[in-house]
C-alpha cells in the first residue's frame, strides 16, 4: 500500500475560531454519492467545530466555506486519516467515512461528552447499527460501559467515535497502512495498553451496508492486523526433560513469533545444571529475536509423586503463579515435552476475532499412552471421546475439552477460568477443569487440526 504519497496535496483554510473538536470526513470516488447528505447533516447541527474533508483521489462538487479541504492520492483511508492528523490542533477528533449516516445531534452529543469526560478517557464511542438501503438492520452493537477485558472480547468503538488527540499522538503510527474491518478494534487495543479508557455516549450511528464498502472491495489483512496489534505471552514450565529440551529451545529460536511477545519460563527442575542451561538459552534468544521480555522464575517444590493428579495439581499451581494479573490479549501455554510446528503459533492465534466467542484454540498432539488419539475430548465435561489424529483436517473445529500442551487462551476468557484448580474433579486435570469452566460460561473451545505437534512423552 502507498502511505501518504499525495499528488498536488494542499489544504484550503478558511478563517475559523479554534474549537476543541474537529470533524474529519474521508471520501473517495465511490463514496461521493453519499457526501451531500452527510454535509447537510453537519450543516444543520450548527455547531462551531472545525470541519475537514479529506479527498482521496476525488473532487467533490462545491462545498460550504466552513470546510477545509485536504487533497491527496493515498488509495487507503488509514493513510488519508494520518495525513489529516498532521493538521489537527483540537483536543478531540471524529473520523467519519462519507458513507456513514450522521445523527442530527451527533456533534453536539460528542462535544458535551468531551467536556465532561474523565482525564484518562481517550475514546467516546456511540452505538452502531449496520443498515441496508431499505432500512433492514443486519448488525447492531450497543455502546456498553467501558471494561478492559470486554474491549478485548468485542469491538467497543467504531472509527466514527471521538478520539482524544493527545492519546493518538502517543502512538508512533495512529492508523496502520491497509484497510481492515478491525482497524478501530486494534486502535482501541493500542490505546488501552497505554492506560487510556473509553466512555459510551448516548447516540447511534448507522453504517451503510453496501457492496462498495472498503472492507469488501479490498482484501482485508485481518489476521495480520491482529497479529501486529495484539500482545501475547508464552508461558512454559520446564522440568529438565533433557531428552527434548533442545528441540523446544530450537522452536523458540526459529518459530514465527508475534512482534509483541512476552516469554515467561518457569524453572521447576531443581537442577542447577538445567538452570544454567536455561539462562544461556534466554541470553541467546534475546540476542537473536526481538522479544519484548523474557522472564525466568525459579519455583521449587515438585510433586512428591508422579501420579496424574499430583502432576496436574503442581502444573496448575505453576500456571496460577505466572498467569494471575497478566494483561496480554492472548496467553499461550506451551509445555516442555510438546514441540509445535514453526508456524503453529500464528495459526493458533488467527481464529481469535471480536464477537466470535473464541476463547481457546489448542494444537493437536497425541495423548500420553495412546499415540493414535488426540489430547482433546469431544465431550465438554470429561475426558471421554478423543478424536483420532487421522480424523483431523487442517481446519479449526469445535471441541469439548482441550489439553494445555500448546494452547492459546484469550486473555478475557482466562479471567473466567483462573485460578486453575484440580480439587473438585482431580481426574479432569487443570486443563480439563479450565475447559469445563469456560464451557459453562458459554465460551468457544476449538482444536486446530492444522497445528500438529510432537509429544515427546506420548
Amino acid at each position: 500500500m502507498i502511505i501518504a504519497r499525495p499528488v498536488a496535496n494542499h489544504i484550503a483554510r478558511p478563517h475559523l475560531k479554534s474549537a476543541s473538536l474537529t470533524l474529519v470526513v474521508t471520501v473517495h470516488e465511490p463514496y461521493l454519492q453519499w457526501l451531500p447528505s452527510l454535509l447537510a447533516s453537519a450543516r444543520q447541527q450548527n455547531l462551531a467545530v472545525r470541519k475537514m474533508l479529506v479527498c482521496d483521489d476525488c473532487h467533490p462538487a462545491q462545498l460550504d466555506q466552513e470546510w477545509e479541504v485536504l487533497h491527496g492520492v493515498w488509495h487507503d483511508p488509514n493513510a488519508a486519516r494520518n495525513a489529516a492528523l498532521e493538521h489537527i490542533t483540537s483536543e478531540w477528533v471524529v473520523f467519519w467515512d462519507a458513507d456513514n449516516v450522521m445523527p442530527g445531534d451527533y456533534l453536539q452529543t460528542v462535544a458535551v461528552a468531551a467536556e465532561h469526560s474523565k482525564r484518562k478517557t481517550a475514546i467516546l464511542y456511540p452505538s452502531v447499527v449496520r443498515v441496508t438501503d431499505d432500512q433492514k438492520v443486519g448488525f447492531r452493537a450497543d455502546a456498553e460501559l467501558w471494561d478492559y477485558w470486554r474491549a478485548k472480547e468485542r469491538s467497543m468503538a467504531d472509527t466514527c467515535s471521538a478520539w482524544k488527540v493527545l492519546a493518538l499522538r502517543q502512538l508512533p503510527e495512529v492508523f496502520r497502512a491497509g484497510c481492515s474491518p478491525l482497524d478501530d478494534y486494534c486502535l482501541v487495543q493500542r490505546l488501552t495498553e497505554l492506560g487510556w479508557k473509553g466512555e459510551p455516549i448516548p447516540s447511534t450511528v448507522a453504517l451503510r451496508d453496501h457492496p462498495l464498502r472498503r472492507s469488501l472491495t479490498t482484501r482485508p489483512q485481518t489476521a495480520n492486523t491482529l497479529w501486529q496489534a495484539r500482545r501475547h505471552a508464552i508461558i512454559t514450565p520446564w522440568s529438565a526433560r533433557w531428552h527434548c529440551c533442545e528441540e523446544l529451545a530450537s522452536w523458540f529460536l526459529k518459530a514465527e513469533l508475534p512482534p509483541q511477545t512476552n516469554i515467561v519460563w518457569i524453572d521447576n527442575s531443581g537442577d542447577a545444571k538445567f538452570e544454567t542451561w536455561l539462562w544461556k538459552l534466554a541470553a541467546k534468544l534475546r540476542k537473536r529475536r526481538q522479544i519484548q521480555s523474557i522472564e525466568i522464575r525459579g519455583v521449587h517444590g515438585r510433586a512428591k509423586d508422579q501420579t496424574y493428579e499430583a502432576i496436574h495439581t503442581q502444573v496448575a499451581r505453576l500456571y496460577n503463579l505466572a498467569m494471575t494479573g497478566r494483561t496480554e490479549d492472548i496467553v499461550i501455554t506451551l509445555e516442555d515435552d510438546v514441540i509445535p510446528p514453526l508456524d503453529g503459533l500464528q495459526k493458533l492465534c488467527e481464529p481469535f476475532l471480536p464477537f466470535t466467542k473464541v476463547a481457546v484454540v489448542a494444537g493437536a498432539y497425541p495423548t500420553r499412552g495412546q499415540p493414535e488419539r488426540v489430547a482433546a475430548s469431544t465431550t465438554p465435561d470429561r475426558w471421554g471421546s478423543m478424536p483420532t489424529m487421522d480424523s483431523l483436517s487442517d481446519q479449526v473445529r469445535p471441541i469439548g475439552m482441550v489439553a494445555g500442551g500448546f494452547t492459546a487462551w484469550a486473555g478475557w476468557a482466562l479471567q473466567k477460568a483462573l485460578p486453575f484448580h484440580t480439587t473438585e474433579q482431580p481426574k479432569l486435570g487443570w486443563d480439563g477443569t479450565a475447559s469445563r469452566e469456560l464451557n459453562l460460561a458459554g465460551c468457544g473451545l476449538f482444536l486446530h487440526g492444522g497445528v500438529r505437534c510432537l509429544h515427546r512423552t506420548a
